[in-house]
C-alpha cells in the first residue's frame, strides 16, 4: 500500500507538468498531442485497480500480481469473480496476504511453465472463496503442464 500511495503522490506532482505539456501541444501540434494523449491513457490504465474485493490487503495484492503478470508477457487470464470476504473475517490481514501471495506465486509459476512448454495453451488463474459456518475457504485453481 505504501508503494501505491507513493505512486499516487507522484502522479499528482506529475500531472501539473502533464497538463502544462498538453496545453503547449494543443497550441498547434495536433499529431504530437494525439500521440501523447494515447500514451497518457495507457499509463492511466496501468494505474487502475482492476480488482475490488472489499479487502484492502487482498485488493492490493491482486492488483500487484496482475501488473506483474501483465508485464511478463504471456497471455494469462486471472478471474476473481468468485472471491468474496465476509464482513467479519477473523483472520489477520497479514495471514491472508501470506496465504494468497504464496498461492498466487505458485499458480503464476505453473502457468509460466505451461506457456514455456506449450505457447498456445490457455493459461488461467481462478480464485474463489466461500464460508461454511466459522470456516473460510479460499480456492485457487490454475492451468499447469500436468506435472506436480
Amino acid at each position: 500500500m505504501e508503494r501505491v500511495y507513493s505512486g499516487i503522490r507522484g502522479m499528482r506532482h506529475d500531472m501539473k507538468n502533464t497538463i502544462s505539456l498538453i496545453m503547449q501541444l494543443a497550441a498547434g501540434k495536433e499529431e504530437e498531442l494525439q500521440a501523447y494523449l494515447e500514451e497518457l491513457n495507457e499509463t492511466m490504465d496501468r494505474l487502475e485497480f482492476r480488482f475490488k474485493t472489499g479487502n484492502t490487503v487482498v485488493d492490493t495484492l491482486l492488483n500487484m500480481k496482475y501488473n506483474e503478470i501483465a508485464s511478463t508477457g504471456p497471455d494469462l487470464r486471472m478471474d476473481v469473480e468468485g472471491l468474496q470476504f465476509p464482513k467479519k473475517l477473523f483472520i489477520q490481514s497479514y495471514d491472508i496476504g501470506i496465504i494468497l501471495g504464496n498461492a498466487l506465486d505458485n499458480a503464476m509459476e505453473a502457468c509460466w511453465k505451461l506457456k514455456a512448454k506449450e505457447p498456445g495453451a490457455e493459461a488461467f488463474i481462478r480464485i474463489s472463496s466461500f464460508q461454511k459456518r466459522e470456516l473460510f475457504f479460499l480456492k485457487v485453481e490454475n492451468s499447469f503442464d500436468g506435472r506436480g
